[in-house]
């Protein structure tokens, strides 16, 4: 957590399980209170595996005699960080033990620059915070422009399927565009957890 720039303490206090201690809760509280959730940032890092989707329920555990909770057909999903997402990779993946990298700013209006390794193609979740939806979409992806992206109105089945997806009614995106990635950059910057 310290590496990631996330404050954080360990308390140890009696108690079982996951259960939050009610001393503990005004100052949780608190905290949520002063660090609100951003999902509109203007710059977002990207960092996966190929293993983006959980399909079936953990083993079970020997302390935990049942599976928690599990939707099946309903996977849990770890390819989208705020309004980006990348695609999985294919399974050549997994024997070379790559990662998907990507660094996705919003640079200006209805511009947005890409530097990416390992991404194939990338989903821009839309929302008009962000985005003019009416107008075209400037693409730099590893240095390179892209010809200009028509962005798609806005679809309520596409902005009902996003709340499925993320079962977050806080996230609720108008659309989406697919980016396809041809190449990787040089070098990409470290990541910075705190912007």
């Amino acid at each position: 957590m310290a590496e990631r720039e996330y404050p954080w303490t360990f308390v140890e206090k009696k108690g079982r399980g996951h259960e939050i201690l009610a001393d503990e809760l005004p100052r949780v509280a608190d905290f949520f209170a002063a660090h609100p959730r951003d999902l509109y940032r203007h710059r977002v890092w990207i960092e996966a595996g190929r293993t983006l989707l959980l399909e079936e329920s953990e083993a079970k555990r020997p302390r935990w005699p049942k599976a928690y909770a599990w939707v099946k057909g309903r996977p849990l999903l770890y390819d989208t960080c705020h309004w980006a997402g990348v695609h999985p990779l294919d399974e050549e993946s997994d024997e070379h033990g790559w990662r998907q990298r990507a660094l996705v700013e919003l640079a200006g209006a209805n511009e947005v620059h890409v530097r990416s390794q390992n991404v194939a193609a990338l989903r821009l979740h839309l929302h008009p915070r962000m985005f003019d939806l009416a107008a075209p979409l400037k693409l730099v992806v590893n240095g390179e422009e892209q010809a200009p992206v028509a962005l798609p109105q806005p679809d309520l089945g596409r902005l009902l399927e996003s709340v499925r997806r993320f079962d977050d009614r806080g996230r609720v995106f108008h659309n989406w565009v697919d980016v396809d990635i041809a190449d990787d950059a040089a070098t990409l910057p470290p990541p910075s957890y705190a912007e």
